[in-house]
């Protein structure tokens, strides 16, 4: 590059070029955090990187034998960086697109999901954890939650900016509002539903997925994954109760109605149906 260009300028420009592909704030603060950690250990200045340089710090990346999720976000942070801030051309260089390892979800019986519900802290955790397997909301969603996006007449909570950036309403279940009124009564939140250590802040993703490990851990349920988990049992199990493929996908906020049918795949149902045909086979 014939310009001399600074640190503060590259945070810039990839500030802008997040912006203008309105990236969720999540996926923002993944490719700043990406691009800081470059430099970090590079140690390079803007100006003296070339292709080699991100492509060895790829590889490296790669090399810790992390997800395939996770080098997709990876590479495309450094995507950015290479073409839009420091405009070095091109981006399949760092890493091709690639489709990841289909992994089959984590989907637990109702009767563990309550078990692990009945091993929160308190009625706080509980509220968290609950509300996150009575609606099927993403974390992200659940710590945005305000108290006014409770529609107690109308039993509807209102979701704002889901993944894709899009507002959604979900039913808000008899048995939650119950809950949650108690919560509302011992915590008395006048903002964020669930707020942080600091309450004009709302309570972090992390802050959520610490509540679901020790939870799960004291109900010694191993098998148990992250807090996405309750999200899939929230699916799995109202398709197991009968529940339109269509109805769900808009529970969910998926866009395309494929990706809701991944959970036909761990259903008990298709399970049970496989195994009665399966029985024919060799019967007498």
């Amino acid at each position: 590059m014939s310009e001399v260009i600074s640190l503060d300028d590259v945070m810039s420009r990839l500030a802008k070029q997040l912006a203008l592909r309105n990236l969720t704030k999540a996926t923002r603060l993944s490719y700043k955090r990406v691009v800081g950690d470059f430099f970090r250990q590079t140690s390079l200045a803007p100006g003296d990187v070339c292709r080699e340089h991100i492509r060895d710090y790829m590889l490296s990346h790669i090399e810790r034998g992390l997800s395939d999720s996770s080098n997709a976000v990876y590479a495309a942070a450094l995507r950015m960086l290479a073409s839009a801030c420091l405009e070095l051309g091109g981006e399949d260089w760092i890493l091709p697109p690639r489709k990841g390892a289909k992994r089959l979800m984590c989907v637990l019986s109702q009767e563990e999901v309550k078990e692990i519900l009945l091993r929160t802290g308190g009625l706080r955790e509980r509220a968290i954890l609950t509300t996150v397997y009575s609606t099927g909301l993403r974390v992200s969603e659940l710590t945005r939650l305000k108290v006014e996006d409770l529609d107690g007449k109308r039993m509807l909570i209102r979701v704002h900016e889901g993944k894709g950036r899009k507002d959604r309403i979900v039913p808000f279940p008899t048995n939650l509002r119950k809950l949650l009124q108690q919560y509302y009564r011992q915590f008395k939140p006048s903002d964020w539903l669930f707020p942080g250590k600091t309450p004009s802040q709302p309570m972090s993703t992390a802050a959520v997925s610490a509540i679901w490990n020790i939870a799960k851990t004291r109900a010694h349920i191993q098998r148990a994954r992250g807090i996405h988990t309750l999200r899939h049992c929230f699916a799995t199990h109202l398709l197991e109760m009968g529940l339109d493929l269509r109805t769900l996908q808009a529970l969910l906020g998926h866009r395309s109605i494929m990706t809701t049918a991944q959970y036909l795949k761990v259903t008990k149902i298709l399970v049970a149906t496989a195994n009665e045909k399966m029985n024919g086979l060799l019967a007498d």
